[in-house]
C-alpha cells in the first residue's frame, strides 16, 4: 500500500512540474515599434536544380526529417534575435498554439509541407524542445547558413519545387505566407 501512495505521489509531482521561465536580456526590443519594423527583411530568389537538391538534403539532415520535393515547403524558424515581440509577453503565457494553428490551416489549404524548427539558442528553446512537432536544428545548418541574420527571433522560408524561394525575417508574417502559397507567380508580390 505504501508503494502505491509513493507511486501516486511521484506521478503528481511530475505532472505539476513548472514551466521554465523565459529569460530575455534587457537589450532585446520586444515591442512592435520602428526598430522592429526596420529589422524585417524580405528576400526573393531562385536556386539552381543542384542548389535546391543540396539545400533540401542539408535541411533534412539537420532536422532529421523527410521533405516531399513535389510540394512547396514552409519552414518556420525560431532563433535568438535582437527584435522579439513574443519576448514582451509574460513568460507564463508564452505559447506557440496560434503559430501552430494558423500555419497548419494555411499550409493544409495550399498543399504545402509545414516544417517547424528552432535553434538551441532560441529564447524559447525550453518550450519548443518539449513539443515533438518542433525540430531542433541539430547541425546548426539553418542557424548558420539559411537564417544567418540575427535581427529577429523568428524567420521563415518558402521554397517551391522549381527552386524559387522567399525568405522573411520577422514575426508578423502569416498574411505574407498566404499570399505566397496561393499565387504561383510571385512577380506581383515582389513589389509590395
Amino acid at each position: 500500500m505504501k508503494k502505491i501512495y509513493l507511486i501516486i505521489f511521484s506521478m503528481a509531482l511530475l505532472s505539476c512540474k513548472s514551466k521554465k521561465a523565459v529569460i530575455i536580456p534587457e537589450n532585446i526590443n520586444s515591442k512592435y515599434n520602428q526598430e522592429y519594423i526596420n529589422s524585417k527583411v524580405s528576400i526573393f530568389g531562385k536556386l539552381t536544380t543542384d542548389n535546391y537538391s543540396e539545400l533540401i538534403s542539408k535541411i533534412e539532415s539537420s532536422l532529421n526529417i523527410k521533405i516531399d520535393k513535389s510540394r512547396k515547403i514552409y519552414l518556420n524558424f525560431q532563433q535568438k534575435g535582437k527584435n522579439c515581440i513574443r519576448a514582451g509577453q509574460n513568460s507564463s503565457k508564452i505559447n506557440f498554439s496560434k503559430t501552430l494553428e494558423i500555419s497548419k490551416r494555411i499550409t493544409s489549404k495550399y498543399n504545402t509541407q509545414r516544417i517547424l524548427s528552432y535553434h538551441k539558442n532560441s529564447f524559447f528553446n525550453n518550450q519548443l524542445s518539449s513539443k515533438k512537432i518542433w525540430a531542433l536544428d541539430s547541425k546548426d545548418f539553418l542557424n548558420n547558413t539559411v537564417f544567418d541574420l540575427k535581427e529577429n527571433c523568428q524567420a521563415f522560408l518558402i521554397i517551391k519545387p522549381n527552386g524559387e524561394f522567399y525568405k522573411f525575417y520577422g514575426e508578423d508574417h502569416f498574411s505574407i505566407i498566404e499570399d505566397l502559397l496561393k499565387n504561383e507567380n510571385w512577380d506581383s508580390l515582389k513589389n509590395k
